[in-house]
């Protein structure tokens, strides 16, 4: 099982690492898996520090934040959706490209 802390943990490590050693080209990179896998990670810690950023302007952030995050679990358990199991599939895979990048 993985806790709410331990998934912030890991999705923010993952985006540093994109911070740290990656640009959006990632020269050697011949499988189109890992080019795709690779772009996603790439596409999305951008968008993370650039909402990040935004947010940082808003005063109501956390209300809005925990609204959002309420919302989803409460679809997703109405939609019978695993969202624990979604979500650690999710990450393993950011980490698989990560790894392989390394």
């Amino acid at each position: 099982m993985i806790t709410i802390q331990e998934t912030q943990d890991k999705l923010l490590d993952l985006i540093n690492s994109r911070l740290s050693i990656r640009q959006l080209s990632t020269p050697g990179v011949e499988s189109p898996m890992r080019m795709l896998g690779e772009r996603m990670l790439n596409m999305f810690a951008g968008q993370m520090i650039s909402d990040s950023m935004l947010a940082e302007q808003k005063e109501d952030i956390k209300e809005e934040l925990l609204e959002t995050v309420m919302s989803s679990l409460a679809l997703a358990g109405l939609l019978g959706i695993n969202l624990q199991r979604e979500l650690m599939d999710a990450i393993a895979l950011l980490e698989q490209v990560t790894a392989e990048g390394a």
